[in-house]
């Protein structure tokens, strides 16, 4: 036998024990899944106990709502997916009254107003 001939014959072989595995499998039929329980709504688990450690020295990036009217270049610089650049040109369109006004800057879409919408306030 050549040894071409007998690695065809191992592929084969493993071959038909995967098909024979799948087979055996074992199946999740419509009844099955009918006839189980309903899953009961867990409670939430209670929030973790606060660690003693100080957190004073750490300082969150936004707090509160940003007055775009109002905020320095490194206040809008902190807000998400906004930069050095973005933030200049979101400084040279003042004043606004809404996010259509928003709207107007270059470099800022749909997706941006909606992840801007939450922290800023005109």
């Amino acid at each position: 036998m050549k040894p071409v001939h007998g690695l065809l014959m191992a592929f084969l072989l493993v071959g038909v024990w995967i098909l024979m595995d799948h087979l055996r499998a074992p199946r999740v039929h419509l009844e099955t899944v009918r006839s189980m329980p309903a899953v009961r709504q867990v409670a939430p688990a209670a929030a973790p106990p606060v660690s003693p450690v100080s957190t004073a020295s750490i300082r969150p990036v936004v707090v509160g709502k940003i007055n775009l009217n109002t905020a320095s270049l490194q206040d809008l610089i902190e807000l998400p997916r906004v930069g050095e650049k973005l933030a200049q040109r979101i400084l040279d369109h003042r004043p606004y009254h809404s996010l259509q006004d928003l709207d107007a800057v270059k470099g800022i879409g749909e997706k941006m107003l909606h992840a801007l919408e939450p922290l800023v306030t005109f």
